[in-house]
């Protein structure tokens, strides 16, 4: 069989939600490297901080902050961005841990993953802002780490090997 006729066959997508709005740099991208590296050629992972999220600025700022033309397109451009990357995903996992305030566009992503039909793990401690029956009720699983979620979506994919 020529490689025209060969069947391509893609691997699954994990999509990698979680607060990107107030943290650092290292905090909203070092769990989604680990996560990566776990399911290396098991399944391509969708980070959203791949495109110059604004890891600074703080959520309860945009109170203050005027309505600007730039502040509409940036919003705009990650809803369209995110929905697609949780449209194209077979998984959405998302990371809470050691969040502080609600991350709405997280919140967002898990109730479009379940209007979706898409399997939700969700990571984070008991006492979390998170912890709330509706994100408790769509969540197929929820782990107080990583490391157990990361094997679950290993058995989901049925690459968990015993």
């Amino acid at each position: 069989m020529n490689s025209r006729n060969e069947a391509h066959f893609a691997l699954p997508r994990v999509y990698l939600c979680g607060p990107i709005t107030a943290q650092s740099e290292q905090e909203a991208t070092t769990w989604r490297s680990q996560v990566s590296a776990a399911l290396h050629q098991e399944a391509d992972c969708i980070d959203p901080t791949r495109d110059s999220p604004e890891y600074g600025r703080q959520s309860q700022d945009a109170v203050t902050r005027p309505l600007t033309i730039e502040r509409l397109r940036h919003g705009k451009m990650t809803i369209v961005r995110n929905r697609f990357d949780v449209t194209r995903c077979d998984i959405l996992l998302c990371c809470f841990l050691g969040a502080t305030e609600v991350s709405i566009g997280s919140v967002g992503e898990i109730f479009w993953a379940e209007a979706m039909g898409k399997p939700v793990i969700i990571v984070r401690e008991d006492e979390n802002i998170h912890n709330h029956d509706m994100l408790n009720e769509i969540a197929g699983w929820i782990f107080p780490a990583i490391k157990p979620a990361i094997q679950q979506i290993k058995r989901l994919l049925g690459t968990h090997v015993v």
